[in-house]
């Protein structure tokens, strides 16, 4: 089915930005919650193609003329239903790097305002690997030399027989995630992860390449349990992609923190029901997104969730200000480095680069979390949140823009005390 774009795509780095226009036709995520809802949509034309495990949503298509109607009668038919609108990835802007210029603060002269005191921090805890963080994006190159002993495993389907579940889990091979776009509701899924356009290796490699083995470079985490669902092949999907990555996310009771380095300007709400359904177990930690607005004039989604498991990540650059492309907004938690920020890279490119966009600030804070949650295991998503953005530093650089919170402060965060945190208790 053809789908016209009616708005023009700019280029803004290696990465295409597409404005779409007015709806024209769209496949449709319908609420399905009773068998009457079943035989509703029976009558529209269109087909069930995509069924979700922890989800009531059905992801159904038909031809454009069923579609168009579909989208013109769904409030006279009494059903729920949310278009399945594209997400994109929060991808690098084009503004020049700065080479040299390191955003951990090897040598000690970072600007202070844009030091987020994790070399501090790595003196009470380094390691995070008893927590599973589940990075939505790309895929990632699982043979790269740094990211060795930080991948999850499934240790069952690793020591069992190729082509087959050997967990029973419903997803065959799945060794260090699942890759959610490369077919349809059980038609080909499968546990190939090869990123083809660099960005979840990179996400991955702020987040947890691994520190202190001698090569590369040091993740905010030196070691800590990633597990990579791919859902982009390119720079946009669909959001029954995200909920499929999700679904794949909620059969590992182990996962507690979901790197989400993308966003949308729609609010979609199947996704939203789908995050706000993990409120109690899974932290959502998203970029605020690259083009240099507020959020309160312009949404940007999961980001501008008001949902307690939902931080949303601005960017600084190496003096300590907001950068230049990044979104910032009263729904924006905080602030961490997004410029000059160095990690790793999937072939055919060099196994290193630099990087700079609000993604890459994303997984320096869900790192940050991850290590606060090996520190604290109880903690809920709520406090985990609460305490990103009470530990948060005000800085003068940072005085006048909207945020919840200042800049990202690990070692404030891991230096909590439990004991007189701001959490509230009903007795």
């Amino acid at each position: 089915m053809t789908r016209p774009l009616l708005a023009p795509a700019w280029v803004i780095g290696p990465f295409v930005w597409i404005v779409l226009g007015p709806l024209v036709g769209a496949e449709w995520l319908v609420r399905v919650d009773d068998p009457r809802t079943a035989e509703t949509m029976k009558q529209t034309g269109l087909r069930p193609v995509r069924h979700y495990r922890h989800f009531p949503w059905v992801l159904y298509r038909g031809d454009e003329r069923a579609e168009q109607a579909f989208a013109r009668d769904k409030e006279r038919l009494g059903v729920t239903a949310a278009p399945n609108s594209t997400v994109r990835l929060a991808a690098t802007p084009n503004d020049p790097l700065f080479p040299g210029q390191i955003t951990l603060n090897p040598a000690g002269n970072l600007a202070e305002a844009a030091d987020i005191f994790l070399r501090e921090a790595w003196e009470r805890r380094t390691s995070a690997d008893d927590v599973l963080v589940a990075v939505i994006d790309s895929g990632l190159d699982v043979s790269h030399e740094d990211f060795q002993g930080n991948l999850w495993t499934n240790t069952i389907e690793e020591a069992g027989e190729l082509g087959v579940d050997d967990d029973n889990n419903g997803f065959t091979d799945d060794l260090h995630g699942w890759n959610v776009i490369a077919g349809g509701d059980q038609m080909g899924p499968n546990g190939d992860l090869t990123d083809t356009i660099g960005h979840g290796t990179q996400v991955c490699g702020v987040l947890g390449a691994r520190g202190d083995n001698g090569l590369g470079i040091a993740g905010t985490c030196w070691e800590v349990s990633m597990m990579a669902v791919r859902a982009f092949e390119a720079e946009m999907t669909e959001v029954d992609n995200i909920l499929a990555a999700f679904d794949y996310v909620l059969n590992f009771p182990r996962v507690r923190i979901i790197n989400a380095s993308w966003g949308d300007e729609e609010m979609n709400e199947a996704m939203r029901d789908a995050i706000a359904s993990m409120e109690e177990s899974i932290l959502i930690i998203t970029s605020s997104g690259n083009d240099g607005v507020s959020l309160d004039d312009t949404p940007m989604y999961p980001s501008s969730y008001n949902l307690d498991n939902v931080v949303s990540v601005a960017a600084i650059d190496t003096l300590g200000e907001l950068a230049s492309f990044s979104n910032f907004g009263s729904m924006v938690t905080l602030a961490a480095p997004g410029k000059s920020v160095v990690t790793t890279s999937a072939p055919p490119d060099e196994a290193y680069t630099q990087v700079q966009g609000t993604s890459y600030a994303t997984p320096r804070v869900s790192g940050a979390a991850a290590l606060l949650m090996a520190e604290y295991p109880n903690l809920t998503p709520a406090q985990v949140k609460q305490l990103l953005l009470s530990a948060s530093r005000a800085t003068a650089e940072l005085s006048g823009v909207d945020l919840q919170g200042g800049l990202l402060d690990v070692n404030s965060l891991l230096g909590t005390s439990l004991n007189t945190a701001p959490f509230w208790t009903l007795y």
